[in-house]
């Protein structure tokens, strides 16, 4: 199987889950290894291959969302994040970054590589919503990297970062 790419997601298979004795796709009833069992439904659902995430066939048979967005001009892009790309397991809600009327693209996890890159932090002090977040940029340098999730607007090239707390 042929992996697919997700326009907002970049190493998407880092973040989904994997089964070595593989499941059953609960939208199209293949077998699968690489999955997710996380959506916005009133359905009950244990897993969701990566083609029917990738199609958008298992938001349309569930009725659901793999994410919530802040509103933006662009209904192609509020259709490919919520209903085509999968969700990244987070402590609580996040609304998808967006940036020049398009997503930003999940990049990983913040690391120390990111935490030493000038650049980055020169974006994330542009981009930073602090009244959003609800924590301060400095702050945000003190806390642990493992709260904060990387993203890049593919249009104009600037880092955006959300806190992902419990």
């Amino acid at each position: 199987m042929e992996y697919p790419i997700f326009k907002y997601m970049a190493n998407a298979k880092e973040f989904l889950n994997y089964s070595e004795d593989g499941v059953v796709c609960d939208c199209c009833g293949k077998t699968t290894n690489i999955f997710t069992d996380n959506m916005y439904t009133a359905k009950r659902i244990n897993a969701i291959c990566v083609d029917c995430i990738k199609s958008g066939e298992a938001c349309k048979k569930f009725d659901g969302e793999f994410n919530t967005v802040t509103i933006i001009d662009n209904k192609e892009a509020i259709d490919e994040l919520v209903h085509k790309t999968p969700a990244i397991q987070t402590f609580q809600e996040i609304d998808w970054p967006a940036c020049c009327n398009d997503f930003c693209k999940f990049l990983r996890i913040f690391t120390d590589v990111d935490f030493e890159n000038e650049q980055i932090w020169e974006d994330i002090k542009e981009t930073f919503d602090e009244d959003e977040e609800g924590y301060s940029i400095d702050y945000v340098k003190e806390m642990d990297l493992s709260y904060l999730l990387l993203y890049k607007c593919e249009i104009c090239g600037k880092h955006h970062i959300k806190i992902d707390v419990d």
